[in-house]
């Protein structure tokens, strides 16, 4: 297998090594091929010439529909370009039928049921793994109660505030 990663990251080498080892453990050969940063995504990653590559998508407060474009269904241009970020290029119906539910439904808890079905629909296909979540920093006055970084939570604007002291 060929990991692809850009020449210009601090952490790529070092996530490369453990991922090669980890490998390596269970019989994988892998070969690490850095490459210019500048066509990291254009010539590699959009381009599909790849077996591993590692990046980072940003998460937002709405996670059905920012996942929509990682998971719906391919669609590439006559000149091969993928439109989404679909880059493995795998997808389904299924997936893509639940997403248009999930994202239309009104109902929160409607919705988080439909995402948990898009959750067992992708892992059925398989083709992204999510390695890890990186932490976020922030700094706020001592005074400032809940807010800071949040990982997976919601953001719920309603018990942000200051407090008297």
């Amino acid at each position: 297998m060929r990991l692809v990663i850009p020449d210009n990251s601090a952490e790529a080498p070092q996530e490369s090594a453990l991922i090669k080892s980890q490998l390596q453990a269970v019989g994988i050969s892998l070969v690490v091929q850095s490459v210019p940063a500048q066509q990291f995504f254009d010539s590699f990653v959009t381009g599909g010439d790849f077996d591993l590559a590692l990046f980072s998508w940003q998460g937002t407060l709405f996670p059905i529909s920012a996942a929509l474009p990682i998971y719906a269904s391919p669609t590439v241009t006559s000149n091969g370009i993928v439109v989404h970020q679909n880059y493995a290029r795998i997808g389904s119906a299924d997936i893509d039928q639940l997403f248009a539910k999930a994202t239309a439904e009104l109902d929160r808890a409607k919705a988080i049921q439909l995402g948990n079905q898009i959750d067992v629909a992708i892992w059925k296909e398989v083709h992204s793994l999510t390695l890890y979540q990186l932490p976020q920093l922030f700094a706020e006055r001592r005074t400032l109660a809940n807010f800071g970084a949040f990982g997976f939570a919601s953001l719920n604007y309603q018990t942000i505030g200051f407090t008297g002291s």
